[in-house]
């Protein structure tokens, strides 16, 4: 028997993925944004061949330790392989939750719903979060059709012991998007950014109305999910938690595929307004929610020291933005850059303690900028990972022509091209 060492296996290993995409984006049908337009995230197609090209087996388990809209989850459940989808935000545990429903068990339609929803007689109080966009007889409307989704209970309710079906997040899904239909025209300039009405000024509809948007919306994804097809004996576990403390024992997955958050790049709670005031979130567990989001531009109370863990690349990186000469670059974009970088670390710490040795991880990361500064985040994970000892087997670059950079226009003074470039990195626990 020959015994290869671990550099020849290595190559083995690397030679294997020659057919990796070149592409994380669409190449066929993507339900993703179909279901719920989300932009960050990779495509359908990328998960399957990735999954397909590290050839992992039906008893392994898959972590996404940053599921998002539960691209991962939903593509391993297709291919029958257990999953595992972590996220703070808890809308997205709806979204992840929902693609995975299969509409061909589906017990009743919408319109029979919609019905039900007349028996409710929900008292609105003028502090709903809804009530910051909606006349409060529009909040009662969405508030009735909540609750009959959820059995007479709130979705803040039934979220905290994940107490709800797939089939439920389904319809709360249609909610999610009726809701953003309904304040379509309050986006701003930036397209994840849904701006406040003034109290004069809030929105108003009629239950016809917002029937009829619910209706369509509903008829428009039973089309979506007759191809949203998944294996019914393997239901991912989908969790609200923190990518910084995962709640799994040592050891306990073989295989990663995640992106993580953007650099700084995009607010996420803000992004999800109008979804976390179905929740009925107050202001106050809003903005802790914003804060304990991963590349929320917001700045913590405690700022986070920088360490030499992190690699050569990141404290260079982290110096030009200190010495930079634009306005408040130390007093306050250093330090959301090192809140960033602390929590990437940390989640990095807890995907090495929770992956099992030989186990694979890809991860897609988008390169970012400040000002004219060029932030490679692909050599700074790469620093990151290696400090663990992992063994990096490839890197994939890819062109990424719908970028976060054209949704800052101002971006454009500081560089002549926006072009983004992605990067798949692979690597290999040792």
């Amino acid at each position: 028997m020959v015994h290869y060492s671990g550099e020849i296996s290595c190559r083995l290993e690397v030679d294997a993925m020659k057919n990796f995409p070149r592409t994380t984006k669409l190449k066929n049908r993507d339900n993703r944004n179909l279901i719920y337009k989300f932009y960050p995230g990779f495509s359908e197609d990328f998960v399957e061949d990735v999954i397909k090209i590290l050839n992992v087996s039906t008893d392994e388990i898959i972590l996404d330790p940053w599921n998002g809209s539960g691209t991962t989850t939903y593509v391993a459940s297709k291919l029958g392989i257990p999953s595992i989808g972590l996220d703070i935000n808890p809308v997205m545990s709806i979204i992840a939750s929902a693609r995975l429903f299969n509409i061909e068990t589906n017990p009743y339609n919408a319109d029979y719903l919609l019905k039900l929803s007349d028996k409710f007689r929900t008292n609105v109080e003028q502090d709903d979060a809804l009530c910051n966009w909606f006349h409060k007889d529009t909040v009662t409307i969405i508030r009735n059709i909540e609750r009959t989704i959820f059995d007479g209970k709130y979705l803040r309710e039934v979220i905290v012991n994940n107490e709800y079906s797939n089939l439920q997040a389904f319809y709360c899904l249609i909610l999610f998007n009726v809701v953003k239909h309904l304040a379509h025209d309050l986006k701003s300039s930036n397209p994840t950014w849904i701006k406040k009405p003034i109290s004069t000024e809030r929105k108003s509809f009629t239950k016809a109305e917002i029937d009829e948007i619910y209706l369509n919306e509903y008829k428009r994804l039973v089309q979506v999910y007759e191809h949203n097809k998944v294996h019914q004996a393997v239901n991912p576990k989908i969790i609200i938690g923190r990518s910084e403390s995962i709640p799994l024992d040592n050891s306990s997955v073989e295989t990663v595929i995640t992106s993580p958050p953007y650099c700084t790049r995009i607010d996420y709670a803000i992004m999800t307004s109008l979804e976390l005031a179905i929740f009925n979130i107050s202001e106050i567990d809003f903005v802790k929610l914003r804060h304990s989001l991963i590349g929320a531009p917001v700045i913590h109370k405690k700022i986070p020291k920088v360490i030499r863990e992190w690699g050569p690349t990141c404290l260079e990186t982290l110096s030009k933005i200190e010495n930079h000469d634009s306005k408040a670059s130390r007093s306050y974009y250093l330090k959301t850059y090192l809140q960033y970088f602390h929590s990437i670390f940390l989640s990095l710490k807890e995907i090495d303690r929770v992956m099992k040795n030989d186990g694979k991880c890809v991860i897609v990361i988008q390169n970012s900028y400040y000002k004219d500064i060029f932030i490679d985040l692909k050599q700074i994970f790469i620093e990151m990972i290696n400090y663990f000892g992992w063994r990096l087997l490839d890197t994939y670059e890819f062109i990424n022509p719908n970028n976060l950079a054209e949704i800052n226009p101002r971006g454009k003074e500081y560089r002549e091209s926006s072009t983004t470039k992605e990067y798949a990195v692979i690597f290999k626990k040792w």
